[in-house]
């Protein structure tokens, strides 16, 4: 039978001999036997563990302090923005309304502009008349014939152009009257004049006749001045230029479609005499209105009149002009049919002496020696004369204008001497044609060298 165990009581060491400071402490009870290795030299170690722990949380928080003084500071920044925002929207806002309102009637305006613009837009019609000219019947018909030609131009620019026409024809008028008058085609120059009259009827809105008076190149410069001037005009949709008898305007027209890349899109050649190798070249659309126009070649300024019964002085034919006609016979057998623009040009010159040499001044066929003293008073006598004396009048005794209606003087008595006197004074200035002039009465110098 087993022995019964005995009471953990009786078996168990007292209770307060566990306590360190019990007087029967068993000794193995501290750490190494050694009390003051243990409890007691441990104590200021915790201490100063805690007190750093303490410092360290001291630090931890005041930089979270600092942090969350940074953050609330940061947030009252940003409330700030916020609410500037909120402003300059606001105000943007507005802006931008505004904006709005301004740009839709900015749009209306260039609406209402371009509308009148377009209400304004025409067709530019520029004929060089001194050499672009109108059909016989027309011309012959004198005022109402004027006024037919222009009917027809503005109407046939009308229907090809659906704009509204501006017609510009530029030409020496009294040279043209003359010439008509001389080559038969009318009875006298007041015919032509009236045609100029009636073709700028004020019935006739924008269509003009100008006269640019004497010299062969004014109507060319005209052109070329409201061609260029016309182009850069934003109204101008359209030009038509009248000058197929003259290749000088290719080069015009060269130049103005370099400088304008319009010039291409809104030029076209009116044809009337045949184009020039140079003008039918150029990439310009051409048109016709044959019921205005002749298809005759034509210079003005090409010196002719009537043939008359006595012919012409002794020297005083131009063999060019003699030998052109004499070609245009050749070639159709037949000499020009009188009242045609070819019998104009081909015509043979006669002279006549000026009638108002009649005044008392000798006839200048008689050769008169001029000594050098009575030459230089001529020239200080004919140089006091006011108004001058007419060099046409006197010098080539045809002059366009009557004694009334010409600004120089027709009624001076003047002697050989003061002839010479002004052939000398006129031969100071050079020919526009140099050596290549025809007229062999023309009065101006033809020496290059001078």
């Amino acid at each position: 039978m087993a022995t019964k165990s005995a009471s953990p009581e009786l078996n168990s060491p007292p209770l307060n001999s566990y306590h360190p400071m019990h007087q029967n402490h068993d000794i193995n009870w501290f750490p190494n036997g050694n009390m003051s290795n243990g409890y007691i030299d441990r104590q200021p170690q915790a201490s100063t563990r805690a007190n750093e722990y303490l410092h360290g949380l001291r630090d931890q928080f005041s930089k979270s302090l600092e942090v969350m003084e940074g953050l609330f500071g940061e947030n009252a920044r940003l409330n700030q923005d916020l609410e500037n925002t909120k402003l300059d929207y606001l105000t943007i806002q507005e802006q931008t309304r505004e904006l709005q309102r301004r740009v839709i009637k900015l749009k209306q305006t260039i609406e209402d502009n371009n509308t009148a613009l377009n209400n304004n837009g025409y067709v530019l019609v520029l004929i060089d008349g001194d050499g672009m000219i109108f059909r016989n019947d027309l011309i012959v018909d004198g005022k109402a014939g004027g006024k037919e030609a222009a009917d027809r131009l503005y109407k046939s620019v009308s229907e090809l152009t659906k704009l509204k026409p501006v017609i510009r024809v530029f030409a020496s008028i009294d040279r043209l009257a003359k010439t008509f008058t001389e080559g038969g085609l009318t009875k006298n120059p007041n015919v032509f004049r009236q045609f100029t009259i009636g073709f700028s009827d004020p019935c006739h809105e924008h269509v003009d006749f100008i006269d640019v008076g004497e010299g062969k190149e004014m109507a060319d410069e005209k052109l070329k001045s409201e061609l260029k001037w016309h182009l850069k005009n934003y109204n101008c949709n359209s030009i038509i230029l009248g000058a197929s008898h003259d290749n000088g305007y290719a080069r015009v027209l060269h130049a103005v479609t370099c400088e304008n890349n319009e010039a291409l899109r809104k030029i076209q050649l009116l044809e009337g005499p045949p184009f020039g190798r140079e003008l039918e070249d150029m990439p310009f659309n051409t048109v016709q209105f044959t019921e205005v126009f002749s298809t005759e070649k034509f210079d003005a300024f090409k010196p002719v009149q009537k043939t008359s019964s006595t012919g012409p002085p002794p020297g005083m034919t131009s063999p060019t002009l003699t030998h052109a006609r004499a070609a245009s016979t050749s070639v159709s057998g037949n000499p020009p049919p009188p009242g045609s623009y070819a019998a104009a040009v081909v015509t043979v010159p006669t002279y006549s002496p000026p009638a108002s040499v009649g005044h008392g001044s000798p006839k200048p066929a008689k050769a008169t020696v001029i000594t050098e003293s009575a030459m230089k008073e001529a020239i200080r006598k004919v140089k006091q004369l006011h108004p001058k004396p007419c060099n046409n009048h006197y010098l080539k005794g045809d002059c366009l204008y009557t004694n009334s209606e010409c600004k120089f003087g027709h009624e001076y008595t003047l002697g050989p001497a003061d002839l010479s006197a002004m052939r000398k004074l006129a031969a100071t200035k050079q020919c526009n044609w140099g050596k290549d002039c025809i007229n062999e009465r023309c009065y101006y110098s033809h020496d290059l060298d001078e």
